[in-house]
């Protein structure tokens, strides 16, 4: 086994153990800046870093649990076809701007192009129950960036998110190197929403779908904010169009800011209450 295959395998244990606790492994990995960085570490400095017994076990080569090595065998068998790739923190493969962040996760699911993962990208957010004015905006914009050369990242939902995806695809035609990238709450083995399959497969086809939760993995809503997380994460900037007060496109906002990067606001109708978070955001400045 190569060396490559060995720091794969250390990858897919770590991030299937039990008694794992994800932040710590994160922080861990961002301060160090390598898993293989991390290996060299001696326990007490794990430790500090919060890291569960079982991860420290992990990093000083003892052997994974059965269950571990069952799941990490599981995603080997996805990663065989050639559009499903599994990418570690360590990988050339690996989204700098993701890389970057205070949380970057160990492992990253992907179906489609990496080379569209790496692109550069700007998150195109919003309501799922968004007005014609919200849907028409969001599929022009995301057209117009893709034209421009931006690839348009976007969380699969109803409303603003499908139709910032649909317009990148329609801009991007056969050039899947500026296209979209759709990031899941789900494991990337499953479409949610279900009415979104062929949108789903459009974009893996001609973009990238990613995830950081496992295989299986159901629409949990607590997945939710960590993947808004991860929309702005591997994004420049973030543009809400249509958000209430209470809106997951804000809590995508708020992570944008923490991870210093652009914020912008769509105004819309003063009646529109979807509208409001986005003119909260204006007047925030």
């Amino acid at each position: 086994m190569s060396s490559d295959d060995l720091q794969l395998r250390l990858a897919l244990s770590l991030f299937h153990c039990k008694g794992g606790h994800a932040p710590a492994l994160s922080r861990a990995l961002r301060h160090q800046g390598s898993l293989k960085a991390l290996m060299a570490t001696t326990r007490e400095a794990q430790e500090q870093y919060g890291l569960s017994l079982s991860q420290q076990a992990l990093l000083s080569g003892e052997p994974a649990s059965a269950e571990s090595l069952a799941l990490g065998d599981k995603d080997l068998e996805w990663a065989l076809d050639s559009e499903h790739h599994l990418v570690t923190y360590d990988s050339i493969f690996y989204p700098e701007r993701l890389r970057e962040t205070d949380c970057p996760p160990l492992l990253l699911y992907v179906r489609g192009s990496l080379a569209t993962l790496g692109s550069l990208q700007l998150a195109i957010v919003g309501s799922r129950n968004a007005s014609d004015y919200g849907k028409r905006n969001a599929y022009w914009m995301a057209r117009e960036l893709c034209k421009a050369g931006v690839t348009v990242c976007s969380g699969l939902a109803l409303g603003v998110d499908a139709n910032a995806h649909l317009g990148a695809l329609d801009a991007a035609g056969s050039d899947a190197s500026v296209s979209t990238v759709a990031v899941l709450g789900t494991g990337i083995d499953r479409v949610y929403p279900a009415a979104h399959r062929a949108l789903f497969q459009r974009i893996a086809d001609n973009g990238a779908v990613v995830s950081e939760f496992p295989l299986g993995m159901r629409a949990y809503a607590y997945n939710f904010p960590r993947r808004n997380r991860l929309i702005s994460g591997l994004s420049v900037g973030v543009l809400v169009i249509e958000a209430a007060i209470k809106s997951g496109s804000l809590i995508t906002a708020r992570y944008a800011v923490e991870q210093n990067r652009e914020v912008y606001a769509l105004p819309s109708l003063l009646s529109n209450p979807q509208g409001r978070g986005c003119h909260e955001l204006i007047k925030q400045g």
